[in-house]
């Protein structure tokens, strides 16, 4: 039997009719060397009757029992057959030349490992314009260095939009179990091994946020979930990176950050003062005002301010400064 091209990993728990459009946008993809693998996460009966409603040879139906996306994703990681992972989630809408863009970029850019696409976010309301910011920022990102600098801001694309060659997870293990952000801490991953993902200039995902979306609801998406992951990577990036200036000082002195700096010092980063544009510190360290920071030859600097305005301000100043995001400068916040 010939293996199919992508595996098309969907997992599902009480989505009801929204399932109904994933599926369909799937199973009409003008690419079609595909499986889709439907995983059941303890699903109501009525998302189960709609998931079997599909006669479709290329759906492959999966049980998970143990509840939670991450049982859900390594479950179909597992049954998976294809050479290439497609993610996909069970309330959202796929452009139908979505798949087919990806597998050709993928297939002539053998140097990417992961390539995502643009996605549209929908309905677009007043209560949602920091989503949409957020999405903005992320549709901006198009190339792995672009994707690298910026990976500790915030998770630089959509887990749904999403195709990946299969053996990353040969190689780096599948998703994480720990109470982090699974797809996230899979990215950084990813990246501290020097993978490269991309993304297309081009918006094939309609991305859906609701109330009950888990990003909004669970605790593995809290702010300090997210902190708690990018601690990690940012001890191993120094690691790494041991002729990296030894004074580390940390941009973001208010009673806001004072946890994130105890995050990093407890991950064994050695931070040595905070920075601000206003005379406050509430870390136990050693303060130096903004206007007289050390040169970026003795220095490294994280940023963990992350109002969006002030977060571009900073970087413009730290660039004036000669601190280069990527170089000598993360922007962490």
């Amino acid at each position: 039997m010939q293996l199919p091209a992508v595996s098309v990993l969907l997992p599902y728990t009480n989505e009801g009719e929204l399932l109904q459009e994933a599926i369909q946008s799937i199973l009409q993809q003008s690419f079609t060397d595909f499986e889709l693998l439907l995983v059941a996460n303890r699903a109501d009966d009525h998302t189960l009757n709609i998931a079997s409603s599909f006669n479709d040879q290329r759906i492959v139906r999966i049980n998970e029992t143990r509840s939670g996306i991450v049982y859900a994703l390594n479950a179909g990681l597992r049954m998976a057959r294809g050479e290439w992972i497609a993610r996909m989630d069970a309330d959202d809408i796929a452009h139908p030349e979505r798949l087919q863009k990806q597998i050709t970029f993928l297939t002539t850019h053998t140097d990417i490992d992961a390539v995502a696409c643009g996605t549209t976010l929908f309905p677009a309301t007043a209560d949602n314009l920091g989503y949409q910011l957020f999405v903005e920022w992320q549709n901006s990102l198009l190339t792995p260095e672009e994707h690298a600098v910026n990976r500790f801001i915030e998770s630089p694309v959509a887990h749904p939009a999403m195709v990946f060659r299969k053996k990353l997870i040969d190689q780096l293990g599948d998703y994480s179990n720990e109470e982090l952000p699974e797809d996230y801490e899979l990215w950084l991953r990813w990246m501290d091994n020097g993978k490269k993902i991309a993304k297309l200039n081009e918006k094939l995902l309609f991305w859906r946020d609701r109330p009950q979306r888990l990003s909004r609801t669970a605790l593995q998406y809290a702010e300090q979930s997210f902190f708690e992951v990018k601690a990690r990577y940012l001890k191993s990036y120094f690691d790494q990176h041991p002729d990296q200036p030894k004074k580390i000082i940390v941009c973001g002195g208010s009673s806001n950050n004072r946890w994130k700096i105890e995050t990093l010092l407890r991950h064994g980063i050695p931070v040595t003062a905070v920075t601000d544009v206003v005379n406050r510190n509430t870390a136990p360290l050693p303060f130096i005002p903004a206007q007289m920071l050390p040169s970026f030859t003795d220095a490294f600097v994280i940023n963990l301010i992350a109002k969006r305005d002030a977060r571009e301000s900073i970087k413009s100043y730290l660039a004036s400064c000669g601190f280069m995001a990527g170089k000598n400068c993360i922007m962490a916040g």
